[in-house]
């Protein structure tokens, strides 16, 4: 389910050609490369390699000096938006490319490279006399003459400037000395270090351990302290109005030049990312080998673009190890998943993305979180007016995120829950957490959470055990089907063995636990009666569906005693035929599958369908949050302002725990059931941009 079948293919040809063949690669695009564990570098592609990543990395440094955002930050897309038209990089082949981004891209570095590196001179210099101004104004303050502290007879004396960071570490050096110092800058002090003559070569030697030297004033400048200080006040002037001007220059450059810096920055980054996938084509002296995964659809495309030179294709297999073993005696590699998904699924992706993608022969759950992902997230935050402002902010975010951005596929999640919330809202009967009777007359009676009476506003508590009821059925129904596709990776995976004993068994023996379940329930919560009860089953009476009690338990109770014994025999079969988890014996591997079911596996079945309750729980919070912020209403249209503003604060307090919650039911109780998440994405040879378009000439 959602994912595309694969071919796996190899492509022979002369080293000559391959970067043509490459370039051709990059216009077919629907192709994965496989990493080649070949240790010979192609000396045409690696130069071309080398060159690109180059102009990649110097121009990457190059916007990181002048503060150019590579992709705009999450509050330039709320308060901005972002529209970017990709601008066409034309070239003939890969070779003339590169040539051509150097020629474009090398002025450009070597411009605002050599201002940038200007203004790091200037700001070193104007850091130096800063600190040397710092000393000098000491100096004259405390009329200290540096000639006649070196000339004393008995003590040994050092004015000196060190870093604060160090002057811990120096006093620690020198304990017996005393040293006097004065901050002179952020991250320079003034230090006096007065000790006995005898020492002087121990004080010298610690100091010059931390490159400490005597202060001394340059001798380009005049020795006089007053006069020098002087000078160092004029050059810092002129220094910082040198730098100054070389900011605002730069700045003006850097804002004419930063899109056409960005989409070079891209190019080099396209080009060294393409060239390196292929720079190692296998062992062979004149051919080169290329080797991959195509869609399955696109085999016949492919043989037409790539006729002149040999193409191999294979099925990709699903066996057992979901590998594919590439090359000859080289490491194996997982076959890279591509997902079939509609436009109004894929940004539930990213869901499934937080516990990695699914494998080549695993289910792909993403289409059934596209539709059950909003469908809890609407009965937690059931509101039509909360509903509304959530997907109206959904809409806010795609209009203002670029196509393909992360953040508009949040939007488009939003949009779907807030439309799911709206739903709830109407059935439900609230609008800003008042009836919407109240304002039109709908053509159908809502299930009124709330009873609104003359004085104050309730919870209806007989509506709340109708969602009570439906949660738990919800819970029951999300992880049966997690369950199953637990069974349906095991036969995607040409496990079955692993299903017949372990995975089929495990679905049954939900079911089992569940119907033991409803009937204890419906037995009046007494373990006595479950054999003699003529009571229907809880949640199935609610239904029409009449089982009694005592036929339920009958069956399912000696139903889930055999189905462990199964599962118990199972791991005793799967573990002497090497298919177990572990390396334990077979005894070992028996009584940890029965510890496993008695106080993990039913434990867990019990905690995991209770913990769909929080459905019902989140909505009646949010119902109760309304109903307390609305008896502001009592106070006229004075409390119109604290009206909106509690709103506001509950939609962003409710929507965030509604997610949270939404996602927990989904990674921890269902995930947890079927899925593995150990695949690796599909790749195109060429990677997304979003600043440039690579076209190619066709040749003459």
């Amino acid at each position: 389910m959602g994912v595309v079948e694969l071919s796996k293919v190899t492509l022979i040809l002369p080293r000559s050609e391959l970067p043509e063949a490459t370039k051709t690669l990059c216009q077919f695009e629907w192709f994965h490369p496989l990493d080649l564990e070949a240790k010979t570098l192609d000396p045409q592609v690696d130069s071309l390699t080398s060159r690109a990543f180059r102009v990649y990395i110097d121009l990457d440094e190059l916007a990181k000096n002048l503060g150019i955002k590579v992709e705009p930050g999450v509050m330039d897309i709320l308060s901005k938006g972002v529209k970017t038209e990709k601008e066409k990089f034309i070239a003939r082949d890969w070779a003339s490319l590169i040539t051509k981004l150097e020629a474009e891209a090398n002025p450009i570095i070597e411009d605002l490279g050599a201002r940038v590196q200007e203004a790091s001179k200037t700001k070193k210099t104007l850091s130096d006399l800063e600190t040397l101004e710092a000393a000098l104004s000491l100096v004259s303050t405390f009329n200290i003459d540096l000639k006649s502290l070196g000339s004393l007879k008995r003590l040994y004396t050092v004015f000196t400037i060190i870093s604060t960071k160090d002057l811990k570490e120096v006093r620690n050096s020198l304990p017996e000395a005393a040293i006097i110092d004065k901050p002179l800058t952020r991250d320079r002090n003034a230090v006096l270090v007065i000790g006995l003559r005898k020492d002087a070569e121990r004080i010298d030697r610690a100091l010059r351990s931390f490159e400490v030297k005597p202060f001394e004033i340059p001798s380009d400048l005049p020795q006089s302290p007053s006069e020098a200080y002087s000078a160092v006040r004029t050059r810092l002037e002129e220094s910082s109005k040198s730098l100054e001007q070389l900011e605002q220059e730069t700045s003006q450059l850097s804002k004419k030049n930063a899109s056409r810096i960005l989409t070079l920055r891209e190019t080099g980054h396209v080009a060294y990312t393409v060239l390196s996938q292929v720079r190692k084509p296998g062992e062979l002296s004149r051919f080169a080998v290329v080797e991959g995964y195509i869609p399955k659809a696109q085999q016949e495309n492919f043989h037409r673009k790539f006729s002149r030179w040999i193409s191999v294709f294979e099925e990709a297999s699903r066996g057992n190890s979901h590998q594919e073993h590439i090359g000859h005696g080289e490491a194996a590699q997982p076959v890279p998943t591509l997902a079939r998904e509609a436009k109004l699924v894929k940004p539930f992706a990213n869901i499934t993305l937080t516990q990695g993608p699914p494998s080549y022969a695993e289910v792909d759950p993403t289409p059934l979180i596209s539709l059950v992902f909003p469908i809890f997230y609407g009965l937690m935050f059931g509101d039509l007016g909360h509903g509304l402002v959530l997907a109206a902010f959904g809409v806010f975010l795609v209009m203002r995120a670029g196509r393909g951005h992360p953040i508009r596929s949040w939007g488009q999640m939003f949009i779907a829950a807030g439309v799911s919330a709206m739903i709830v809202g109407i059935g439900i009967g609230e609008i800003f957490g008042l009836g919407i009777g109240e304002f039109v007359h709908l053509p159908f009676h809502p299930l009124e959470l709330v009873e609104r009476g003359h004085e104050r506003s309730t919870i209806a508590i007989e509506v709340l055990k109708v969602f009570l009821k439906f949660s738990v059925a919800l819970g029951i129904l999300h992880i049966s089907t997690g369950l199953l596709l637990n069974v349906v990776n095991g036969i995607r995976n040409r496990r079955a063995l692993e299903v017949y004993l372990s995975r089929l068994p495990l679905l049954l023996l939900y079911v089992m636990f569940v119907s033991v379940l409803l009937a204890f329930w419906a037995g009046g919560k007494q373990i006595a009666t479950l054999f003699t009860s003529t009571n229907s089953l809880f949640l199935l009476r609610d239904i029409g569906i009449h089982i009694q009690v005592k036929l339920a338990a009958s069956i399912a109770l000696p139903a889930m005693v055999a189905l462990m014994a199964l599962m118990v025999a199972g791991r005793v079969v799967l573990t002497k035929k090497g298919l177990g988890h572990g390396s334990e014996g077979v005894g070992m591997a028996a009584l940890i599958e029965f510890i496993e079911l008695a106080f993990e596996r039913i434990p867990g079945f019990l905690a995991n369908t209770v913990s769909y309750l929080r459905i019902a729980v989140l909505l009646t919070v949010h119902a109760a949050l309304l109903i307390a912020l609305n008896l502001a209403w009592s106070l006229g249209l004075a409390a119109l302002p604290l009206i909106i503003v509690g709103n506001l604060g509950i939609i962003v307090l409710e929507a965030m725990i509604v997610f949270i919650q939404d996602l927990r039911l989904h990674l921890y109780e269902w995930f947890t059931k079927f899925y593995e998440g150990t695949g690796v994405l599909y790749r195109k040879i060429i990677p997304t941009t979003n600043y440039v378009e690579l076209e190619w000439e066709e040749k003459a």
